[in-house]
């Protein structure tokens, strides 16, 4: 029986699921156990109500303090009008595990157990989502197979990763380096 369980080969999707469901129980835990403050999502989330209602956010008479998102973001975040901020902290921490997971890059796990983490679980905001959609997109397209969608699925993960440019930028910059995508970056702007 042990030599039968193996050969059964595990493929990097496979190991991302796993890496996905773990992630997603353990921080299902993690915003049972610790405090998560929803200011920055409230406001984020009322930005994108007054975005898809037709109100200027950033305009003086209408103006949210400390919304600062850019006006693309409503085309990534609109769901967030229907979710807490548990439930992107949650999504945001799985899509890091199976991006961990994907690339067998353990020593990443211990990420997870910094101040840094507990500071991102505490803010109740969407930083670890953006980053993780926009890491696992990245992903998406270095597999496939068509041009077209390697190319809208990086266009996408640009988008995502630009709606917190303060670390998404940095990602950015060394994907397209690495990656070589003129093309990409072109379509995106």
């Amino acid at each position: 029986m042990k030599r039968n369980l193996s050969s059964i080969p595990v493929t990097d999707t496979i190991r991302a699921t796993l890496g996905f469901c773990l992630g997603g129980c353990i921080m299902l835990a993690v915003v049972h156990i610790f405090t998560v403050n929803s200011y920055d999502f409230d406001n984020i989330q009322r930005g994108i109500r007054l975005i898809l209602s037709g109100v200027n956010p950033w305009a003086v008479e209408t103006r949210i303090p400390d919304f600062y998102n850019p006006p693309f973001s409503v085309l990534f975040l609109w769901h967030m009008i229907f979710a807490s901020p548990k439930v992107y902290i949650v999504l945001g921490g799985a899509l890091l595990f199976a991006f961990v997971f994907y690339h067998k890059a353990w020593v990443g796990l211990a990420w997870f157990g910094t101040n840094s983490f507990l500071w991102m679980v505490a803010s109740g905001g969407i930083d670890m989502f953006v980053i993780g959609a926009g890491l696992i997109l990245l992903i998406a397209a270095d597999r496939s197979k068509k041009e077209w969608l390697r190319l809208l699925l990086r266009v996408l993960a640009y988008g995502f990763l630009l709606i917190k440019p303060q670390g998404g930028m940095l990602i950015l910059a060394f994907y397209i380096l690495i990656c070589r995508d003129w093309k990409g970056t072109l379509v995106s702007i």
